[in-house]
């Protein structure tokens, strides 16, 4: 993500706080900085549904387009 850190965080968590559903607040990790920005590691613990993930996850590509989004549940 082209941004610093600071604008990243606030940017993931304005998403989460937009949606319809609540989830758990996201865990947010930086992985790696450097000139070209920051790569993010963003954990959601609880959501209600496969539907809910996907929601989050469209959410996400809206705000970041130019970010690689690699989806990981568990």
């Amino acid at each position: 993500i082209k941004m610093s850190i600071e604008e990243s965080d606030a940017k993931t968590r304005k998403v989460f706080e937009a949606l319809p559903e609540q989830a758990s607040d996201p865990i947010i990790r930086l992985v790696q900085s450097g000139p070209d920005g920051v790569n993010l590691e963003i954990t959601c613990r609880r959501t209600s549904s496969e539907d809910h993930q996907e929601k989050i996850a469209r959410a996400l590509i809206e705000s970041f387009p130019g970010a690689t989004l690699k989806v990981v549940a568990r």
